[in-house]
């Protein structure tokens, strides 16, 4: 669904396992945005991706507050940098971080 290489600077030191809440993903098979996503990430790749209210957070996880910003791929035709968490609106967003 997603490339996997998002850089998770904002947490500080990379945990085990990150998650970032309420995040809206842009996935590369559809033209669509999911919003209000949880995304967990475990050992550097995603492990699932669903809704705030359907997911739940593992304990000891680093979470990163993703309101407002978006996570999308480089598949995407609107960026041309590498994968990034986006604040702000799609395609205008400033990078939170590049892989």
């Amino acid at each position: 669904m997603l490339a996997a290489g998002v850089v998770l600077a904002a947490s500080g030191a990379l945990a085990d396992t990150t998650v970032l809440v309420n995040v809206n993903v842009i996935p590369m098979s559809t033209d669509t945005v999911l919003f209000q996503q949880t995304v967990i990430i475990v050992d550097g790749k995603i492990s699932e991706v669903g809704h705030v209210d359907a997911i739940s957070i593992p304990k000891n996880a680093a979470l990163i507050d993703g309101t407002e910003r978006f996570l999308g791929s480089s598949r995407h035709s609107f960026r041309r940098e590498r994968n990034h968490y986006y604040s702000g609106n799609a395609g205008q967003g400033r990078a939170f971080g590049a892989a």
